[in-house]
């Protein structure tokens, strides 16, 4: 890496679909770094994403990203090419942020994780909800015991997009090949990595079963029921056919639910003053601080990852999910896999102990 410290850090971005608008719109406004090079499989698509944001460098290949003008890469392509470019990035010294699932399944993710330890570069994962002011309060509270000890958390991620406008035929999100399963490592992987995050504690049992039938995916609609080291235990839904946004943890002493950007905080205990930033949205509801900015505006946690990560690879920061962190995630993943096929709860292996920025 070339780049003078202090200086934002110059991105490659590789995958020029939906996500990367959003990638495209914070690095804009970003005082760490900036997107000065795209690439997609379908070279149209990476001219129209640079004419549309001014980014003038479009590489005809993934290797034109690699170059020693490019600090770090963003990956938001598909499940499928996660493991061969992130091996490629690391292999030539660049630190690699990856849009998740980290890879199709935990032994994909291992080689993605052990060219970066060999390579000696930073490899996280883009884990947005990580990203979101209110759930690093909210973090900070339950860390502090402020509901006491959580005992349940329940969790529910469903976008109805493809009922609304279907994929089309041949699209690699219809391909469980290509994605690694269906709904469930797609979407519920979001509150999955936000619960173990919050908890700061592994899933250690999952069991899941699966459904379908609204649209063209096999693995439409997903719940399981998880376990944590420690005891508390946790249900995770995600589903294609309808729209809900829904996650809790509650504890001994209280209960936090964020549901439909609202945020409804309750104690067993006398209690007055703030606790997370928040506003009065004018119709006497109390919304969070990260919501607001968030309207019309770029989502506050794509430009907080983004950021975290750049400054991690400068060595000012910590990012919070690193390819250590992520593992855990994927081998959780194989597991609710496993267990839609056979029926049985299973038990999740532990992850060796890495290093914090994920080496």
């Amino acid at each position: 890496m070339t780049n003078v410290t202090g200086e934002p850090l110059r991105a490659g971005l590789s995958g020029c679909g939906g996500i990367s608008h959003a990638t495209l719109e914070a690095a804009a406004r970003s005082p760490d770094f900036s997107v000065v090079a795209l690439h997609d499989a379908d070279a149209g698509a990476t001219r129209r994403l640079g004419a549309r944001f001014g980014v003038a460098g479009c590489a005809d290949s993934f290797d034109g990203l690699l170059g020693d003008d490019i600090d770090f890469l963003i990956l938001n392509g598909p499940n499928h090419v996660h493991a061969e470019q992130a091996i490629a990035a690391v292999s030539a010294g660049k630190p690699v942020l990856v849009q998740k699932p980290m890879a199709r399944d935990h032994a994909e993710a291992c080689t993605m994780a052990d060219a970066a330890r060999r390579a000696d570069v930073p490899l996280g994962v883009t884990m947005l909800e990580l990203g979101r002011p209110l759930h690093q309060d909210l973090c900070t509270l339950i860390r502090d015991g402020f509901i006491g000890e959580p005992v349940l958390v329940e969790a529910c991620l469903a976008h109805a997009n493809h009922v609304r406008s279907p994929p089309a035929p041949g699209d690699w999100r219809l391909d469980p090949a290509k994605v690694g399963g269906g709904v469930f490592i797609q979407l519920a992987v979001h509150h999955l990595a936000l619960a173990s995050w919050l908890l700061d504690r592994p899933v250690v049992e999952v069991g899941a079963l699966s459904a379908g039938g609204h649209t063209p995916f096999e693995e439409e609609s997903t719940v399981a029921l998880a376990r944590f080291d420690g005891g508390a235990v946790a249900t995770f839904s995600a589903s294609w056919a309808t729209d809900a946004v829904r996650f809790s943890v509650s504890g001994t002493e209280g209960r936090i639910e964020v549901a439909d950007d609202r945020v409804r905080i309750s104690v067993n205990r006398p209690f007055s003053g703030t606790v997370v930033g928040a506003i009065d949205a004018g119709d006497g509801n109390v919304t969070s601080m990260d919501d607001i900015v968030a309207r019309g505006r770029p989502r506050a946690s794509v430009l907080e990852v983004h950021g975290r990560f750049a400054r991690a690879v400068r060595g000012e920061d910590a990012y919070p999910w690193p390819a250590s962190r992520a593992l855990a995630d994927m081998r959780v993943l194989d597991a609710a896999a496993t267990s839609m096929r056979t029926g049985r709860i299973e038990a999740v292996g532990e992850e060796p102990h890495e290093s914090a920025d994920g080496r």
